[in-house]
């Protein structure tokens, strides 16, 4: 190699030899990159293993607390239109009206324990008021000591009748309403406690019921205001194959106020009361408040001497008086349903110790259906008797029939369109005073109710 060859041979190398410092460093600052990333997928990833781990914590918690949560709900959406004006809790009138049978119902059970619940049911409904009201039916405490003993503690049913657990909620049972003949009552609900035995006798499967309430007022209306206590009852349900007995007892002890509108002239006459310790009136505590702007001075003149110059002092008076009834309840229900054809019969009796204000009482009603399908028609037919109590003269009565058709919708909706006459009625037919007094006669005349009702649960 020569001299010149050599010389450029070293520029080259000179020049080159940056290039190759440059290269190198950018390969160590690549490969520090790179080690950079590798470092944060790393933490990423343990980041989103941790995150996957609380995920699924968290989701097993939900299901938890899902499977521990439950929640119902009911509705009926009703219109009803009758020939007359006949009151009842269901304010059966002589123009089509959307609150008779209407009502909406929900209910929460939460799961405390593996034995034990909590259940709150809303039911609001307007009925024969103009707005609707939100009363807490069912709110309790239930605690399962074995599989065949339960103890309720709270406010519960009454729970007088078959369909008593349900009877709200209209998709339950046939009819567009529970009958009015029996369902009737002042007393819907009450605050105590339940204790429920499952036993079986071979074949046959009983569900035995005892429970007391405590004081519960139920503000019927402005003339009545009733308490009731020292409350008790045992009812005892059995099942066998296709048919279903039940049998209630219930005793109960009632302490209130009632008033009646009166003249001077009942006392001494048969429509009187009676000045009589033993029917439970507290005279002695009884006020009188004249209606035609005169006093009445002296009460108990009125009441023991009959008309006089206490008495002509005031002529037209409202009489409130409180008073004490002991009362016993007792039901009876026969059901047979094949899944196909059903029959249902149940009856009450209620005897009254005193008969002060609540006179003795005969129920019974009888339905009968056929499911074809969809569709299920029925037939019903019902008898109320109510002895006159002290301050009336005459009983009450009445007859009824119902024919009645409903229509499944879907396994959850229900549309039932019913036909309701009431007949052969004395005095006001069990219905109301103020009917019986519009209708200008001594007992109300027969009347027809037509309903048609939407039910649906969700």
């Amino acid at each position: 190699m020569n001299k010149k060859s050599c010389y450029l041979l070293g520029a080259v190398l000179a020049l080159s030899s940056p290039l190759v410092m440059a290269e190198g460093d950018k390969e160590t600052e690549l490969k520090a990159q790179a080690d950079s990333t590798s470092a944060s997928l790393k933490k990423l990833e343990k980041q989103i293993k941790r995150n996957k781990k609380k995920f699924k914590k968290l989701s097993d918690s939900l299901a938890t607390e899902k499977e521990r949560v439950q929640f119902n709900g009911f509705i009926t959406v009703g219109a009803t239109v009758a020939d007359d004006d006949l009151g009842t809790g269901y304010h059966f009138s002589d123009r089509p009206n959307f609150i008779s049978d209407s009502k909406v119902g929900l209910q929460t059970v939460y799961k405390l324990s593996d034995n034990m619940d909590a259940t709150v049911q809303l039911v609001a409904r307007s009925r024969s008021s103009d707005s609707w009201n939100i009363d807490a039916e069912w709110a309790y405490l239930s605690y399962e000591v074995t599989d065949w003993a339960k103890v309720r503690v709270g406010k519960l049913r009454i729970p007088f009748y078959l369909f008593s657990e349900s009877i709200d909620v209209g998709f339950a049972y046939p009819w567009a309403r529970p009958p009015v003949d029996m369902y009737t009552t002042l007393i819907t609900a009450f605050d105590g406690m339940d204790v429920t035995f499952k036993v079986n006798t071979g074949p046959v499967s009983h569900n035995i019921q005892l429970w007391a309430a405590a004081t519960t007022n139920t503000d019927s209306d402005a003339a009545t205001d009733i308490d009731f206590y020292d409350t008790y009852g045992l009812n005892v349900t059995s099942s066998w194959n296709d048919f279903t007995v039940r049998l209630g007892a219930t005793q109960l002890k009632l302490e209130g106020t009632s008033t009646v509108e009166l003249s001077s002239s009942d006392f001494g006459s048969p429509a009187g009361i009676p000045n009589d310790p033993t029917t439970g009136i507290d005279f002695l505590s009884a006020a009188a408040t004249c209606t035609n702007n005169y006093q009445a001075d002296d009460l108990l003149a009125l009441v023991g001497a009959g008309p006089g110059p206490a008495g002509l002092a005031c002529l037209n008076f409202d009489l409130t008086a409180p008073f004490v009834e002991n009362l016993g309840y007792y039901t009876a229900a026969l059901q047979y349903d094949d899944g196909s054809l059903f029959a249902i019969l149940e009856a009450s009796a209620l005897d009254a110790k005193f008969g002060a204000f609540i006179g003795d009482g005969r129920v019974h009603v009888a339905t009968v259906g056929y499911r074809i399908g969809n569709w299920t028609p029925y037939l019903m037919s019902g008898q109320t008797q109510s002895k006159p109590s002290a301050q009336e003269s005459t009983g009450t009565e009445r007859r009824s029939g119902s024919l009645g058709l409903r229509y499944g919708l879907n396994d959850s909706t229900a549309i039932t369109a019913e036909w309701n006459r009431f007949y052969n009625m004395e005095g006001d037919g069990g219905f109301s005073s103020e009917a019986l007094a519009a209708s200008g006669k001594t007992d109300l005349p027969d009347s027809n109710v037509y309903s048609i009702t939407i039910d649906a649960v969700f």
